[in-house]
């Protein structure tokens, strides 16, 4: 579920902020564009910054850490929602959030549990799905709703990935890698 959730989520919002920018009319194709680029960069930078956090810090608490930002980014995006300054701040804080839970998710299974290829098949297979139909169905949101459905899912997506993610470290918290 975690996967399934985090992919779409990831993908969802990194796919369509791009026409979110178009939609609220703010700026231009260039905008647009530079907004899409923004995530892109900020979530690469997340995924090299997450580098060394992962040699000082355990999967657990990045994956905590992580969330909770995501948490933050996605309450202001929903606040604040609309053309202006704040949405690159939050676009920026949303990529830099969600970089490392991929990984991190996938190194604190693996510290609980003893990852097969059939194991890990079923996280690999759930996150294509994920990433498959969360963006599916945030177009047809907004073909239906509009623009405005992206910050609304988007906080309802971080909530439920944050909900899930915390069910997995209570479950695997008590397990120990046989």
């Amino acid at each position: 579920m975690f996967y399934f959730a985090y992919v779409g989520l990831e993908t969802g919002f990194g796919s369509w902020i791009h026409r979110y920018t178009e939609e609220i009319h703010y700026g231009g194709a260039a905008t647009a564009t530079g907004m899409a680029t923004t995530f892109w960069v900020a979530f690469t930078a997340g995924r090299v910054v997450a580098i060394p956090c992962a040699r000082r810090f355990s999967p657990g608490w990045i994956i905590a850490g992580s969330m909770s930002l995501s948490v933050v980014a996605a309450a202001l995006f929903a606040i604040f929602h609309g053309a202006g300054p704040m949405l690159w701040v939050v676009t920026a804080l949303f990529a830099v959030s969600v970089a490392p839970q991929y990984a991190s998710m996938m190194a604190f299974a693996e510290s609980h549990l003893a990852l097969s290829g059939k194991n890990a098949s079923v996280l690999i297979g759930s996150s294509g799905i994920g990433g498959l139909l969360l963006p599916w169905l945030l177009g047809q949101l907004f073909a239906s709703v509009g623009a405005t459905s992206l910050p609304v899912v988007t906080l309802v997506m971080v909530v439920v990935t944050a909900l899930v993610s915390a069910a997995i470290g209570r479950v695997l918290s008590g397990v120990q890698r046989s």
